[in-house]
């Protein structure tokens, strides 16, 4: 199984562990092939759907049911005359794609948890738009481990959502400035030294980066840097920061702990609304009220 099974992860309800999906999943594929050994009777086929509607479909988002199960083709089997003998046929090639795509999902999703529990992956750091411009040129300067306190020799994955890309093409066209390191710069070009950074380090979308740090002692916590590609059908939320949320929650089921790294405030308390950690970096303008404050 490829290294960038991440890309494309079942999007999981909140409370429905992996093996229990995993179960689900095995279900669906053992009543695809008896649909197939039953072609004939059509109730069968419904009786399928409405099965893995009570299962699968308490443990997936509707999306993911829709590409799953109750597909357009289903739809349109419901709508076709019984007397017309190209239903069999459509049904044929309908119930042998949906145990396709099953076993396919099936065979992903095993392959995640055996990699979970062989690598220690229990816990992500999701970023935002304004971390990705603050740290783009030396990700492996921050302290990953204290961030999303874990152990130092749990591996933890620091993630970047595509939309992140995505906004720092709209960026590096802006105005403003931002201020880094006591210098202000055009906004624009933050960005597009952002930009410059992250296709240096990515060559393909697909690739796992090690970010490795050294502690104090000289001991090695190590990270590694990737992108969350949106996955297939997937429709944005029109607000970039509940997008980014969204896309992190979307690891739930995945790993032991999900936490954002933002700089804002508004986006912290939103997160944590929504049951993920969260670590809120600090910038110059945050030092100086502090030193102000003092």
């Amino acid at each position: 199984m490829p290294a960038h099974y991440r890309c494309a992860m079942l999007s999981i309800r909140p409370g429905f562990g992996l093996d229990a999906v995993l179960g689900y999943l095995d279900f669906a594929i053992e009543g695809a092939r008896k649909v197939e050994q039953d072609l004939g009777n059509i109730e069968t086929y419904f009786a399928w759907v409405a099965a893995n509607l009570r299962t699968l479909g308490a443990a997936v988002t509707p999306s993911e049911l829709d590409r799953l199960i109750t597909t357009p083709t289903y739809w349109a089997i419901q709508g076709w005359p019984s007397s017309r003998g190209g239903r069999v046929g459509l049904l044929g090639h309908e119930i042998a794609q949906r145990r396709t795509d099953l076993e396919a999902e099936r065979k992903e999703l095993a392959w995640i948890i055996d990699d979970n529990r062989r690598n220690r992956m229990k816990s992500v750091a999701v970023l935002d738009t304004n971390v990705v411009m603050e740290h783009h040129s030396d990700f492996a300067g921050l302290a990953w481990h204290s961030i999303v306190q874990v152990f130092p020799h749990d591996t933890v994955r620091v993630v970047i959502p595509i939309l992140v890309i995505d906004e720092l093409d709209k960026l590096k066209r802006s105005q403003g400035s931002v201020t880094k390191g006591g210098k202000t710069s055009p906004r624009r070009s933050v960005a597009r030294q952002a930009l410059r950074s992250l296709s240096r380090m990515f060559q393909s979308p697909e690739m796992i980066i090690p970010i490795d740090r050294r502690d104090k002692d000289g001991f090695t916590e190590p990270a590694t840097l990737e992108l969350l590609m949106d996955p297939p059908g997937h429709v944005r939320l029109d607000n970039p920061d509940a997008e980014i949320r969204d896309r992190a929650l979307s690891f739930g089921a995945y790993v032991a702990s999900t936490t954002l790294v933002t700089y804002d405030l508004g986006n912290q308390f939103a997160a944590q609304l929504v049951g993920l950690n969260t670590h809120r970096l600090t910038d110059e303008e945050d030092e100086a009220l502090k030193e102000g404050a003092s």
